[in-house]
């Protein structure tokens, strides 16, 4: 198959990194796994591959919400999922995810 037919070298670790990724996302199709994969690709090495997420939103995103998106995409708090109000109130340690609170 052409698609895993590609070559990568050993001492090529972003190439390694980014074929695993892709491998897994034939492998695991439909089974929810893609956006996890790629957030971990994305802050490997303290956000150096950011950029992976940027791409997929500016392939998929609605061109009249292209840049809203790429720019919120951009936020590593818009990453995450709020916290559940009743839990905030049930613990007074927590603190909302920053993102949600704009």
């Amino acid at each position: 198959m052409a698609a895993t037919a590609r070559e990568v070298n050993e001492t090529d670790l972003e190439g390694i990194a980014s074929y695993i990724i892709d491998e897994r996302a034939r492998e695991l199709a439909f089974e929810g796994k893609r956006w996890f994969d790629l957030l971990r690709l994305a802050k490997r090495n303290s956000y150096s591959n950011l950029n992976v997420l940027v791409e997929l939103v500016s392939k998929n995103a609605d061109d009249a919400l292209k840049q809203s998106a790429i720019n919120k995409i951009g936020d590593i708090n818009s990453h995450y999922l709020p916290i559940s109000e009743n839990e905030l109130f049930r613990d007074p340690a927590l603190k909302q995810n920053p993102f949600y609170l704009k």
